[in-house]
C-alpha cells in the first residue's frame, strides 16, 4: 500500500504549530523567571523594611543626668529617728527613696555612696551632719544610704 505523498500545506501548518507551540514554553518559562525576581526582590525589600516599617535610624546616645536619692536607715536605735530625718532632708531637696532599720547600732552618722555620684554626695556632706563618706554602696537602688548614728 502507498501512501500519498504528504501535503506541503499540511507540513508548514504542522511546523507553524510546533513553533508556536515552541514560542509558548518559551514565554512561559520567561515570565515565571520574571515573576519569581519580583517576589524574591519584595522579599527582600520587606526584609529590610521590617515588614513594612521604615528602618530603625541612630539615635545618638545622651547620657541621662541621674538624681540624687538618699535612703535612711536608723542605727541609733532611737525609734521615730529615720523618719523624722526624713522630713528634714526632703525639706532640704534631696529625694528619699526609702528608711529602715540598720541591724547594727553605730555611734555616729555614716553615708555610703554608689560609684559615680561621690562629687554630688560631697555638696550635701554638712547638710547631710557627716564629715566624709564612709564607703562605696554597692546594694540598693539609692544613689547613697544615711545611716543614723546616736
Amino acid at each position: 500500500m502507498k501512501f500519498p505523498p504528504p501535503d506541503e500545506n499540511e507540513s508548514v501548518a504542522k511546523s507553524r504549530g510546533w513553533f508556536w507551540m515552541g514560542s509558548g514554553v518559551v514565554l512561559m518559562i520567561i515570565l515565571i523567571a520574571v515573576g519569581v525576581g519580583f517576589l524574591a526582590k519584595k522579599q527582600e525589600l520587606s526584609i529590610k523594611n521590617y515588614g513594612g516599617m521604615p528602618a530603625p535610624t541612630a539615635t545618638p546616645i545622651v547620657e541621662e543626668k541621674k538624681e540624687f536619692t538618699v535612703e535612711i536607715w536608723n542605727g541609733s536605735g532611737v525609734a521615730g529617728a529615720a523618719a523624722k530625718e526624713e522630713l528634714r532632708i526632703k525639706k532640704l531637696g534631696i529625694k528619699v527613696v526609702g528608711i529602715d532599720t540598720a541591724e547594727e547600732k553605730v555611734t555616729e552618722n555614716q553615708l555610703w555612696v554608689r560609684k559615680g555620684f561621690e562629687q554630688e554626695a560631697k555638696k550635701w556632706l554638712g547638710k547631710l551632719k557627716v564629715d566624709e563618706i564612709t564607703g562605696t554602696l554597692v546594694e540598693g537602688t539609692a544613689a547613697a544610704r544615711l545611716v543614723l548614728g546616736r
